[in-house]
């Protein structure tokens, strides 16, 4: 995610909770940068969808964990490169 797609999501999230959700003019961009620090590896469209879900079930404005897409552990390993070596492992003890 860009810094301006994190100022973007600032603001719907600022319309989206209007009362409760309001950033002072001139700490917008100390704002942009905290969230940009949490979120700024993400992906802008999915983020949007979180935040969407959160909108629909939650009535207080969400922190950026709130909206924080982990990935499942799965993702993170290749899974295919672990399968060779446990068959590697298998035929030298056979």
């Amino acid at each position: 995610m860009k810094k301006h797609e994190v100022a973007e999501l600032l603001m719907r999230i600022h319309f989206l909770y209007p009362n409760q959700f309001n950033i002072d003019e001139s700490e917008f961009l100390e704002a942009v940068d905290a969230w940009y620090m949490v979120l700024g590896k993400q992906d802008y469209d999915a983020t949007l969808d979180k935040l969407k879900r959160y909108a629909a079930e939650h009535r207080y404005p969400p922190a950026p964990a709130d909206l924080y897409i982990k990935k499942h552990a799965a993702y993170e390993t290749n899974i295919i490169s672990e399968i060779e070596k446990w068959e590697r492992e298998a035929v030298g003890k056979c």
